[in-house]
């Protein structure tokens, strides 16, 4: 009876390890296929934006005179 009950905990371990080793290579496939994914048209329009406003606050640090 306990070599029974050994077996049965033995197999229910290796079963939740290969679930969970499943699942992780499933998240990385899945993680993978989001950055791939091509970014949307407003929330590419709002990052450039983002990147002109940063790049003004820049050159509203440089001193006056150097390109004007």
């Amino acid at each position: 009876m306990n070599r029974f009950l050994a077996r049965e905990e033995i197999c229910e371990r290796r079963e939740e390890r290969s679930a969970t080793k499943k699942l992780a290579s499933k998240q990385a496939r899945e993680k993978v296929h989001r950055q791939k994914r091509k970014q949307g048209f407003f929330a590419r329009k709002r990052n450039v934006e983002k990147k002109r406003q940063h790049g003004q606050k820049k050159q509203n640090r440089r001193r006056p005179g150097a390109n004007d």
